[in-house]
């Protein structure tokens, strides 16, 4: 048995795996000589060594030895079968054996007895004799249920057998007068000894009844019973059903005692060696069973059950196990107990089926169903009376049994949010608790219920997207249940649905059929992506379509989707493993996109924080960041932009961050863990939280920018800018981009209190005067004072950044060279004086003031200096043109505490002046040809003038200038109350 050789009384015979023909068995008679075995023939199997392993060897020295070939045997059994074959133009026969083979066509003497032993698989080429004084012959032994044999050399082979074993005595498979009435069968169409010509329609009649014989196509096992029911030594597993089989002796034919098809037979179990068959009554629904002794009791129940299982996996009808009514004009309706013809259809999805019922076609779920056996003909009622019986007793094959948690199993807490799926393979899919008391209140004022569902039901008959039907009024067809949930059953349209629904669950816009096809196109998309319904596109499609339905519908919609996806989370007893998880992730999805209504975010919180105090349930992190989503959205309003579809694949992957690189400045930068909801506001307070600032006006001077390179300007995020919005957007367009953190707003003193923050300083003030920003040119020229300053900020430059092997310590060193005091002093301002002048004067204040110095305070230092320049703690833009006739040509524009500047882009000097008191509004504008324009509105509110700049930093420019603005107006609110406080004590003394 499976690759191995069994010898048995005379016979070989092993299970398929070399010569096997579809699913049968092998079957070898084996004559052994009488004579004395000669000198040369071996007594057992010689096993080929490896040098003689794919040799050829010739007949002179190989005769009376083994033959090592490196070939099939099949050749070996072709030729013993020519005779019969070229009767009727055949090549050979092939089929499978048993145990016992029969005897063929030669009908030898009886086999004498020999021992029997077990030859492990040979791994070798195989021994193939010389001129042996035994024959094989290849049988087929039994059909599979649903096997085809109407063409091709099959027909011939299975024909040339049923042919010899009818004309010549010795086959025990059939009795006297089974084998007479086959020989006159075959005499009709001319078959006889002498031979003949056949048809191939004849060939096809022969063997098909040859078939209907009990025992002749039957795997046969010996198992005995001796019970007062039934008496038999053999059974036999067919195409069609198991017999029961009596053989009195072993040279008489096999009788059978009992035959059951498969269409009654529940089921078939093994236990050491005893087999236990589970039968139909035929007069009623019950059962019972038959007990047999085998060796073989393994084989039996396995060989059973896997034809049981080729006619189920093959079902051609099935049988409903429960109502299933719905409105979809896709799905198929049906009552409890109806017979359904299942149609081919390549298309649909795993667990679901296409069949037709009472004239209409359409899917339904597969576990509504359960299958009948058939053989191409329409169920017999056996068949049918075995389904229900199965049903009643859940012994539903090929069923996916979900394990529900219970108070008594082990909580199992999942960390973090992986291994998900692996949660769920492991303990199964606990539903949320199945209290709908956080929504009850709110579906009682708000849910469409009662006769109003009943009349939108009526209204959406014939309005439906895809046609669909209304057969007759709700009260005649609908049942009980249905009928009690179109009343207002709040139980029902709270807890999950295996079947869409007719209409919306709130009270939508009456008049606006459109929005109730909406919904319902909603909720079907829902269960699409939860895999309750069959999918159409993929998942990534169904979530954009719900955004998009939300995006153009606003809130009742947005309100409609929250509730469904509450209605299918809530005791969801969904048999797709994966149901629950999916229906978290969508809506994982939806609360970092939209906000619902203010009447139903109480009761969305609450389920959501009832849901989160499940700590056992594997979905407790997903439901904690549903939370978090909800609340990121209702401070910023919800994500602007569509996701990207690989954004969508992460979440159904169970990856629900992604990294970010923040780059604080030239040579720093921190990894941080983004989320879908994650704004720039979060990942400000948590830089900020590195640098020391936890205080939300501390928080408000930072800021974050996308570099897009040298070419483009710089892209702002305002605090309620979602990072994911903003990479998906140059992702998108194939951008390199690095996001930035920066330092904004200066209205407060500089704190040197922590060493990151002293680097990103350090950063800006660098950046700004090598851009030759801080230092202004009275009358185009460097005055002295300003030229002390560049040399000293030069030679601190050098010692922060320890060039050349500079130290940390106090050890003293030489300065820089000439060449590297010209990179150290702002381009602007080098041809002021000659590069030696520069190298000397930076040199002379380096090795007197700041040789000494450790790296963080020359920083220190750096910035300490910065700060008394005039302009420190401005932002600068560069203006192309300006509508005030005194702002000729390039500027500069400096934002800081104390308002605006337009500097001249060369000298630094200010040409004009603002306070942010004379600021009115501001605005950008684009013209048609692609420029930019950033507008300012000047005065008061009875005298206003417009100044437009030509920039194209105008997103920088405008939350910036808004931030001050706040600022000022602030410190305005707060001088006026000291100012009221003072002019009212005065009045009172």
């Amino acid at each position: 048995q499976s690759g191995y050789l069994g010898f048995q009384s005379g016979y070989l015979g092993f299970q398929s795996g070399y010569l096997g023909f579809q699913s049968g068995y092998l079957g070898f008679w084996s004559q052994q000589s009488t004579t004395k075995r000669t000198q040369d023939e071996p007594e057992v199997h010689e096993v080929a060594t490896p040098q003689s392993k794919g040799r050829e060897a010739t007949k002179e020295d190989t005769e009376g030895k083994p033959l090592l070939r490196s070939q099939n045997s099949i050749g070996m059994l072709q030729k013993r079968h020519s005779r019969l074959s070229s009767l009727y133009h055949s090549t050979s026969s092939t089929g499978s054996g048993s145990l016992q083979a029969d005897p063929v066509l030669d009908a030898p003497p009886p086999p004498p007895t020999i021992n029997v032993f077990m030859v492990p698989p040979l791994w070798t080429p195989p021994i193939t004799y010389t001129n042996p004084s035994w024959t094989l012959t290849l049988k087929k032994e039994f059909f599979n249920p649903l096997e085809a044999f109407e063409e091709g050399t099959v027909l011939d082979w299975v024909f040339c057998q049923v042919v010899r074993d009818t004309l010549y005595d010795g086959c025990l498979r059939m009795s006297e007068k089974e084998r007479v009435a086959m020989q006159q069968h075959l005499k009709r169409y001319g078959v006889s000894e002498s031979g003949g010509s056949v048809s191939q329609a004849a060939k096809v009649e022969v063997v098909t009844r040859a078939r209907e014989l009990p025992c002749y196509f039957c795997c046969i096992f010996i198992a005995l019973s001796r019970t007062e029911l039934m008496e038999c030594s053999h059974v036999g597993i067919g195409h069609k059903g198991v017999v029961f089989i009596n053989q009195q002796a072993a040279s008489t034919p096999l009788l059978p005692v009992q035959q059951c098809s498969y269409d009654g037979i529940v089921g078939c179990v093994s236990e050491a060696s005893y087999v236990t068959f589970t039968l139909l009554c035929d007069d009623k629904e019950s059962s019972y069973s038959i007990c047999l002794h085998s060796d073989h009791a393994n084989q039996i129940a396995e060989l059973v059950s896997k034809q049981l299982m080729e006619l189920e996996t093959k079902k051609q009808y099935v049988m409903t196990l429960a109502e299933y009514s719905t409105f979809e004009s896709s799905l198929l309706s049906f009552p409890k107990g109806a017979i359904i013809k299942l149609h081919p259809k390549t298309s649909l999805e795993k667990g679901w089926l296409f069949g037709e019922f009472e004239g209409r076609v359409g899917i339904f779920p597969e576990e509504y169903s359960i299958s009948l056996i058939s053989w191409g003909e329409a169920p017999s009622e056996k068949s049918i009376m075995r389904a229900r019986f199965l049903s009643k007793s859940r012994l539903l094959p090929d069923k996916q049994v979900i394990k529900k948690m219970s108070s008594k199993d082990k909580p199992c807490i999942v960390d973090g949010t992986k291994g998900l799926i692996e949660a769920i393979e492991l303990m199964g899919v606990p539903p949320v608790p199945p209290d709908d008391s956080p929504m009850r209140e709110y579906a009682a004022k708000h849910f469409l219920l009662g006769q109003n569902r009943v009349e939108m039901i009526r209204k959406l008959s014939t309005t439906q997207t895809g046609g669909l039907t209304f057969l007759t009024t709700i009260k005649d067809t609908l049942s009980r249940k249905k009928k009690e949930q179109a009343e207002g059953n709040l139980s029902e349209l709270l807890r999950f649905s295996k079947s869409p629904i007719p209409v919306s669950l709130l009270q939508l816009e009456p008049t606006d059929l459109s929005i109730q096809n909406l919904a319902v196109e909603c909720f079907l998309a829902v269960m699409r992506f939860m895999g309750d319904y069959v999918l159409r596109g993929t998942l990534e499609d169904n979530v954009f379509f719900i955004l998009k339905c939300t995006r153009e519908h606003s809130s009742p919609l947005k309100d409609e989707v929250y509730c469904q996806l509450i209605k299918q989370l809530t005791d969801n007893r969904s048999t797709k493993p994966l149901s629950c998880l999916r229906g978290w992730q969508l809506l994982y999805i939806c609360s970092a996109y939209f906000l619902c209504s203010a009447s139903l975010l109480p009761s969305l919180v609450h389920f959501l924080q009832t849901c989160t105090a499940e700590t056992s349930s594997p979905y407790h992190a997903l439901t904690s960041m549903c939370e978090f989503n909800l609340r990121r959205s209702l401070r910023f309003g919800g994500r602007k932009d569509p996701p990207l579809t690989a954004e969508i694949q992460s979440v159904i992957d169970e990856k629900y961050t992604r990294r970010q690189v923040i780059h604080l400045h030239d040579n720093c930068s921190k990894i941080l863990r983004v989320k879908m909801s994650t704004a720039t506001y979060d990942i400000l307070k948590e830089i900020c939280a590195l640098l020391g600032f936890q205080q939300e006006e501390e928080i408000d001077e930072f800021g974050l920018y996308v570099d897009l390179g040298e070419n483009c300007p710089p892209l702002p995020l305002l605090m309620s800018d979602y990072i994911t919005d903003m990479t998906s957007m140059v992702e998108t367009r194939g951008l390199e981009y690095r996001v930035c953190f920066t330092k904004l707003v200066w209205n407060r003193a500089v704190k040197l209190h922590n060493s990151l923050y002293i680097d990103l300083l350090y950063s800006q003030a660098k950046t700004d005067v090598l851009n030759g920003f801080l230092i202004p040119l009275k009358g185009g020229l460097l005055s002295q004072e300003m030229s002390e300053v560049v040399c000293q900020l030069a030679a601190l430059q050098f010692r922060a950044e320890g060039n050349k092997g500079g130290t940390e310590s106090g050890e003293r060193r030489g300065g820089p060279s000439q060449r590297e005091v010209t990179k150290l002093v702002p381009p602007p301002l080098s041809r002021f004086m000659l590069p030696s002048e520069w190298s000397q004067r930076v040199q002379a204040y380096y090795q007197s003031h700041v040789a000494d110095l450790t790296r963080p305070d020359a920083r220190k230092k750096y910035i300490k200096l910065t700060t008394t320049l005039p302009l420190y703690g401005s932002r600068f833009f560069p203006i192309l043109t300006t509508s005030d006739p005194t702002l000729q040509g390039h500027s500069l524009l400096a934002v800081n505490k104390r308002g605006i500047s337009f500097l001249d882009h060369v000298t630094k000097v200010v040409l004009q002046e603002f306070p942010y008191g004379m600021i009115v509004s501001t605005r950008m504008l684009r013209s048609q040809d692609g420029k930019q324009f950033f507008d300012i509105k000047l005065g008061s509110l009875l005298q206003q003038a417009i100044l437009r700049c030509e920039t194209p930093c105008g997103r920088e420019i405008g939350p910036l200038l808004r931030k001050y603005i706040n600022l000022w107006a602030e410190q305005q609110k707060e001088l006026d109350e000291e100012t009221y406080g003072i002019t009212h004590g005065l009045s009172y003394l």
